[in-house]
């Protein structure tokens, strides 16, 4: 396997282990150990780190290596700030450009997300969540918006696997995508934009909480 591939491989694994919070904030990160389960040197496990540094995601301590970088207050406002703003804006013309097709894929979208409630898989929720938000904003027209609101759900990854570890929040979120499409098939464009917004404003304030219950945990440590 080329050096390439194997930096790759390391990040992408590292990577999806943060995210998934497989990895938990301030985990130091075992670099022999995840160079033995990949089955290469730690040059590999080292560059992937320098790596995902960049993107904020570990962090290096003095004499203890890279540990998982804890979850933000200041970085989910920003996020979903971004995120309002911009999808908001994005599912209200969708919503109006929307063809048959388009509409059809969404309730198709729905259909899964309600198979992998009752099977409280997480992981694929979360991905027929992101072509479900892709679908609907992608008929606006807007690709580069378009663009920008994929790199902001990259950053915003970490948050929602924490949203989506409850049924609950994976209910909660199924019923407002599905009100969502009713809006849509409704023609009311303007609620879809409203309903957009309070989706994600919900998950902001459900994540805020968690983020100050685990600071108030690690503060009592």
């Amino acid at each position: 396997m080329k050096n390439e591939d194997k930096n790759d491989r390391a990040y992408h694994y590292i990577r999806n282990e943060i995210i998934q919070g497989k990895l938990k904030p301030l985990d130091t990160v075992d670099q022999t150990l995840i160079a033995k389960q990949l089955e290469c040197s730690r040059l590999p496990v080292r560059q992937a780190l320098l790596r995902l540094s960049l993107e904020g995601l570990v962090t290096y301590v003095s004499n203890k290596g890279a540990k998982v970088t804890p979850l933000s207050m200041e970085d989910l406002v920003e996020i979903y700030s971004a995120r309002i703003s911009l999808e908001s804006m994005l599912a209200k013309v969708g919503a109006r450009k929307c063809e048959l097709g388009q509409i059809l894929e969404l309730k198709r979208l729905l259909d899964a997300k309600k198979v992998a409630v009752e099977k409280q898989d997480s992981v694929q929720f979360l991905q027929l969540d992101e072509r479900f938000h892709d679908v609907l904003y992608r008929a606006s027209g807007y690709l580069y918006i378009c663009s920008l609101t994929d790199q902001l759900r990259q950053r915003a990854l970490r948050y929602l696997h924490v949203y989506a570890s409850s049924r609950d929040h994976l209910q909660s979120s199924l019923d407002e995508h599905t009100q969502i499409v009713e809006a849509i098939q409704a023609k009311k464009y303007e609620l879809v934009g409203e309903l957009i917004k309070a989706h994600i404003e919900k998950g902001m304030e459900v994540l805020a909480k968690e983020i100050s219950n685990t600071d108030h945990l690690r503060e009592a440590e």
